[in-house]
């Protein structure tokens, strides 16, 4: 049997389609393999999200050649998209398949063709299903959206992936009745801007959670990343009429300073921010609020960066990514004046890790003494890991138990979450 072997960087949504590509290359007979094992085909589902990424992604493409010089190597995503050229160049890759041309690689890959299959996305309206999987084994990450419209200034995300387009419900609701036969407890809802959801078929992202919430069998519906401006009453009211929805909300907000947030062309004051926040916290004061914070962006100054720093000291978030500027070519930023060096953004990114650590462990303080519902997800050496509505990790001494929510009585924190007992 032919093995396949795939890897992915970067956001949930390419952990989604790769999963999907997993499943496609089983149908045809392949068996999945690990990415540093030997393999017979390399699929490599690349990130330019920020330098870094686009620098993984052509070690991951050398790592394959270098495992096998003979396997047929195949490389999609953000990087192929944008620099296809300069990936089908290295010795020893076949296919170079851009975002609209993902769905095609199993395709693409029985033909054993050198191909580069990229298509301009400015124009591309049309949503492409592809079936979803877990990526975990208790839930499972269900892809709604993608594209996006905003053009911040700094994201080179919208000439990548396209203009917003979702998938119709009809068919998220088909694919949330099928992972609830197979028995998953947990529906994570991803998209590149999820929070535009349904705009074209005249409906809301929050006519998608109660649709997913009625199905039988799902007892808990996730949402991934989100604007902050989603957030409003009638939203709130909607989604939160349903027990099984999670009380977690990743709102980015990417600077704590007005000013830099007006030259990111982000379409939020740090006042509408927080009024998102309090309205989540009137509703359920203890939601897990998380969010992504980019640091050192140009022009940035130190009172810019204090202000940033104030505000997450404010909101408290339950965790933050944060992530020192990266400039990224064809983007409004990359152009722009008062470019900061590198140890100013890292010195920047430890400062606001060191806030937000401090404010994510008072969070998960509050909930020492009080019953969590777990969904148990791994067991390792007697300790139980599992996730709160909140998303937050629990361990607890326990025997192996997989995919069931458990009662947790909280004891403690941890580095990373909480520690405690379980009690039923």
């Amino acid at each position: 049997m032919f093995k396949c072997a795939l890897a992915t960087l970067g956001c949930k949504v390419n952990q989604c389609e790769t999963e999907a590509l997993a499943r496609e290359m089983e149908n045809q007979g392949y068996e999945i393999t690990d990415f540093s094992s030997k393999a017979d085909v390399y699929v490599i589902n690349t990130c330019c999200v920020t330098a870094e990424g686009e620098r993984k992604s052509r070690q991951l493409v050398r790592r394959a050649i270098k495992a096998n010089p003979d396997a047929i190597i195949a490389v999609t995503g953000c990087a192929a998209q944008k620099a296809p050229e300069s990936f089908a160049k290295i010795p020893g890759v076949t296919i170079v398949a851009g975002n609209s041309k993902k769905i095609d690689l199993p395709e693409l890959i029985q033909e054993k063709v050198p191909t580069v299959a990229v298509e301009d996305m400015a124009h591309f309206v049309c949503y492409q299903d592809m079936p979803d999987c877990s990526i975990e084994k208790t839930r499972a990450f269900i892809k709604i959206q993608d594209g996006c419209n905003n053009f911040c200034s700094y994201c080179i995300i919208p000439y990548l992936r396209g203009r917003e387009r979702s998938r119709s419900l009809e068919s998220v609701i088909k694919q949330c009745e099928l992972l609830a036969k197979q028995g998953f407890k947990e529906i994570v809802i991803n998209g590149i801007h999820l929070s535009s959801y349904g705009k074209e078929w005249g409906i809301t992202l929050a006519d998608a959670v109660q649709e997913i919430c009625a199905i039988d069998g799902i007892e808990r519906v996730r949402l991934g990343s989100l604007e902050p401006n989603v957030i409003t009453e009638e939203f709130l009211s909607k989604v939160t009429q349903s027990e099984k929805f999670c009380r977690q909300y990743h709102l980015s907000l990417q600077s704590g300073c007005d000013r830099v947030l007006k030259n990111m062309n982000r379409k939020y004051s740090t006042k509408e921010f927080k009024q998102a926040v309090d309205l989540i916290r009137q509703n359920y004061p203890l939601s897990a609020i998380s969010t992504d914070i980019i640091v050192g962006f140009a022009k940035e100054t130190e009172e810019d960066f204090a202000e940033t720093k104030a505000f997450c000291e404010e909101i408290g978030f339950a965790w933050a990514h944060i992530f020192p500027y990266s400039i990224r070519e064809g983007t409004v930023a990359a152009k722009m004046e008062g470019q900061l060096d590198k140890e100013t953004k890292a010195r920047r990114a430890k400062e606001l890790t060191e806030v937000c650590s401090r404010k994510g462990e008072e969070y998960r303080r509050q909930f020492i003494g009080q019953i969590k519902s777990v969904l148990c997800e791994n067991n390792k050496d007697g300790v139980q890991q599992g996730l709160t509505r909140e998303h937050l990790l629990v361990q607890f001494p326990s025997h192996k138990i997989e995919n069931e929510i458990v009662k947790v009585k909280i004891t403690q924190v941890s580095p990373d979450g909480l520690v405690g007992e379980r009690i039923e």
